[in-house]
């Protein structure tokens, strides 16, 4: 039986298994990322993202900024088959508390807003309250 397809897999596995592990995939203010670097940052964020118990399907929302963060766990989330619903610009909560975003929240039926950073794999939940 064939796999699902899985848009962050395709990306990722395809271009490492078509030779251009070592190709720059993603450019930041902090450095340049080649698909091998990037597609370990997916697996790390993919991974964490399962440990917390999310199900297929379950929708997420992004907290980002521009860094290799972004990619990592949008990607990671979609290799976990998660739904990503919005995407929330660091931008918007340095205007606007965080709780002042909630019901973005609650309007994109989110179960989980993930945070800036990978390393801050701390997570705001509405699973929790």
């Amino acid at each position: 039986m064939p796999r699902l397809f899985n848009a962050a897999h395709d990306l990722l596995e395809r271009n490492i298994v078509e030779g251009r592990a070592a190709k720059i995939a993603y450019i930041d203010d902090d450095g340049r990322y080649t698909y091998e670097e990037l597609c370990a940052r997916v697996n790390r964020s993919a991974n964490a993202l399962q440990k917390l118990g999310l199900k297929i399907e379950d929708r997420v929302m992004i907290v980002h900024s521009d860094t290799i963060d972004f990619p990592s766990v949008f990607l990671g989330a979609i290799k976990s088959s998660l739904v990503v619903v919005d995407y929330l610009d660091v931008s918007c909560v340095s205007i606007r508390p965080f709780e002042a975003n909630a019901p973005l929240i609650v309007d994109t039926n989110a179960v989980l807003a993930l945070p800036i950073t990978l390393q801050s794999l701390k997570l705001v939940s509405r699973r929790d309250s």
